[in-house]
């Protein structure tokens, strides 16, 4: 069933997406446009880097890939490497995690598009293009991660500032605490997973609380006792390698 919606007498048009504080929402509750624009978006700016840095040193294009910054200084940045300033402004990877603790891809497809960049720019990085090269030993002498480990790590690191009031949001508002008498493993910050039937509840507006509690309450309990920065690395070594 369809209903118009008026504003100040005008018929609000009805979109299939909108894009909200970055991210594409679809009316499916789906993330499959917003993988899409974003995968697109990642390859443009690595098909940019391709072209205008490629003969600068590995360093360099790692740090094109890695490093956060802002299209408009690109130009000054390839100036930069003219005159022997090796300055990186612009990268690669911050587009496609950007508010990934809430978007997070889950389906197969979608995974691989974004991954599928990364491996791109593992090539361009190590100037490799042979197809008998390995891009798996490419990216481990690059040292990055997988995207999917590198989004585990960020939504396990905001789960753990939530515990620790590092956030206005508070995990008992929303979860249930698991009793001490149900686990006789674990640790004893762990939280019921939410009951999760549909994919829109899942993977949609509310994944963040499904997903990362399963995570959370799989984690040894002297990690979740540590500092902020110890917790930091040890998730990186415990999801990564």
């Amino acid at each position: 069933m369809q209903y118009e919606y008026t504003l100040h007498g005008h018929v609000l048009e009805q979109m299939l997406t909108a894009k909200y504080l970055g991210l594409n929402l679809h009316e499916r509750l789906s993330w499959n446009f917003h993988s899409d624009v974003t995968s697109e978006k990642a390859n443009k700016t690595r098909s940019f880097f391709t072209r205008n840095v490629h003969s600068c040193p590995k360093k360099v294009k790692d740090a094109c890939y890695t490093t956060p910054g802002s299209l408009q200084y690109v130009y000054l940045l390839t100036i930069a490497f003219s005159i022997g300033r090796s300055t990186c402004l612009l990268s690669v990877r911050p587009l496609m995690e950007y508010a990934t603790t809430a978007w997070a891809p889950h389906s197969a497809q979608n995974c691989y598009k974004l991954e599928q960049v990364q491996r791109r720019a593992a090539r361009f990085a190590c100037h490799r293009y042979e197809r008998t090269a390995s891009v798996t030993a490419m990216l481990n002498d690059l040292k990055w991660e997988t995207l999917e480990t590198r989004c585990n790590n960020q939504r396990l690191t905001m789960f753990y500032h939530m515990q620790h009031n590092m956030l206005s949001i508070t995990p008992a508002n929303y979860l249930a605490p698991v009793q001490s008498s149900r686990s006789r493993s674990g640790h004893d910050q762990m939280y019921q997973v939410p009951y999760a039937q549909t994919d829109v509840y899942k993977y949609s507006f509310y994944s963040f609380f499904p997903a990362t509690v399963c995570m959370w309450n799989a984690l040894p309990a002297p990690m979740i006792q540590s500092g902020t920065l110890s917790f930091k690395a040890d998730i990186s070594d415990y999801y990564g390698h």
